[in-house]
């Protein structure tokens, strides 16, 4: 009787890991991680550089997701080295444009003709209408979270956790943006109609990441605050009250306007 040999199959882990850093190289994050999913040993050896540059920045909203997230992240004894910025959004939740959409049943459409701005307001239909409801009731809890959060300062515990975790940090900055209902298109500040919601948001946020480093220690080589967001003045009231602060242990930050 004769035995046969089973045939190899070929397999990355056999891979010297330049050619595996040079596959990974051309593709994008969702790829790697599916990489990463096969078994340890292959992911393991998808955690070169650029796997960690996907890490460098982190964008954080203040939400209890982005801040608990930003948590993992920091005590990742991998990924956590590899952020080099936290990009902090100071999110302000307008309902108006959908409460006056889901009143009048129908949508306003703006258009720039030259020199001239054309705004029309045509009919919305019934699947316009839910998703309007839908934003809208996400609007509504998200600013209700964000406000409790501010009232029981967890969003201070949750990112000077984070930043302790971290320890240093190159580079951290403060801009302002509107959602009106599509988060994947945050509206700028200097667009948006109503300029008191952004200011009081961007002095809130302000206290936030300034009480959050300091209770941390963590050393923060720069801060740049609302550095390309129009409308966020900090009041110099708040700067006077916080300048305490800047005498805390770790920080030595430098914040520029």
């Amino acid at each position: 009787m004769s035995s046969t040999k089973p045939s190899s199959v070929p397999s990355l882990d056999c891979v010297a890991q330049e050619i595996v850093d040079r596959i990974i190289s051309d593709l994008d994050i969702t790829w790697i991680c599916s990489l990463r999913l096969v078994c340890r040993s292959l992911g393991d050896r998808c955690c070169g550089q650029r796997y960690k540059a996907f890490f460098g920045q982190q964008d954080v909203d203040l939400t209890s997701y982005s801040l608990q997230r930003l948590c993992q992240i920091a005590a990742h004894p991998k990924f956590g080295p590899a952020v080099r910025v936290i990009a902090i959004t100071a999110v302000v939740h307008d309902t108006s444009e959908l409460e006056r959409m889901l009143k009048t049943k129908r949508r306003r459409i703006h258009e720039q003709k030259g020199v001239f701005s054309i705004t029309t307001e045509p009919q919305a239909g019934e699947d316009e209408i839910d998703e309007a409801r839908r934003n809208l009731d996400r609007l509504t809890s998200e600013r209700e979270e964000q406000q409790e959060m501010r009232r029981n300062e967890s969003d201070v515990q949750l990112l000077a956790d984070a930043l302790r975790k971290f320890g240093a940090l190159g580079v951290l900055t403060i801009e302002a943006a509107v959602d009106q209902g599509d988060k994947t298109q945050l509206i700028s500040s200097s667009v948006a109609r109503e300029w008191h919601p952004i200011w009081v948001r961007a002095s809130q946020v302000f206290r936030i990441v300034l009480s959050a480093i300091a209770r941390s220690e963590a050393a923060v080589k720069t801060l740049i605050i609302y550095n390309k967001s129009l409308r966020c003045s900090v009041p110099t009231s708040d700067v006077n009250e916080l300048a305490s602060l800047f005498g805390s242990k770790g920080f030595n930050a430098a914040a520029q306007h």
